[in-house]
């Protein structure tokens, strides 16, 4: 996209006059339009922040973090999961020397891999947690930390758009998908949030 500046700048792109391989929006994207575009969806953002953080923190209210528990749990976890693939590849050695049938093997193998997988996936919920918790329980996460601050903007500014905004990627007919940063924490904090706390014990 090319910038046009004026009384009323504008966007347009030239990607036609170089190949007819990617689609490319036709006339201009005025930059008023791209500009209250991505107000709106910070301040969708921020409030989605903010519901995420309270969320966050009745859950922690109710559950009571113990960071040094959690550890202790992942860290049990991570010790079944090595012990679970030496007695995989013990399976294979007995069945590779003909100790072990192989219906017999091929049921104990599928019994090995379904329980390293509910481990696995356990295993993957406290890391999102231990993620989002501080040390002293508190939720850290850069996500709400940022667009939490922007409920209430009313203009944007460099260091803002720096802060929040990844990319902006504009469609035929001026469809805009906009990117922002900390996808990667909003996705650990949903995935705190929706599964919820498990001692584990059935799974190690």
């Amino acid at each position: 996209m090319y910038y046009f500046s004026g009384k009323k700048p504008y966007y347009i792109c030239n990607t036609p006059r170089v190949t007819d391989v990617f689609e490319c929006p036709e006339g201009r994207l005025m930059e008023e339009d791209l500009h209250d575009a991505v107000l709106d969806g910070l301040r969708t953002q921020a409030f989605y922040a903010v519901d995420a953080s309270r969320i966050w923190e009745e859950k922690r209210r109710q559950k009571q973090y113990d960071v040094k528990g959690m550890r202790a749990e992942l860290a049990k976890m991570e010790d079944s999961c090595t012990a679970l693939d030496s007695h995989a590849r013990e399976l294979y050695e007995m069945f590779a020397f003909g100790e072990l049938g192989r219906e017999e093997y091929l049921l104990e193998k599928s019994a090995v891999a379904e329980k390293k997988n509910r481990i696995s996936i356990r295993m993957e919920e406290l890391e999102a947690e231990l993620q989002n918790a501080g040390t002293d329980g508190r939720l850290e996460n850069r996500f709400t930390d940022s667009f939490s601050r922007y409920t209430e903007i009313e203009e944007l500014t460099a260091d803002i758009i720096e802060d929040v905004l990844q990319e902006i990627v504009v469609y035929p007919d001026h469809v805009l998908h906009i990117v922002w940063n900390y996808q990667d924490d909003l996705e650990r904090l949903i995935l705190d949030i929706k599964t919820g706390r498990q001692d584990g014990k059935d799974m190690v």
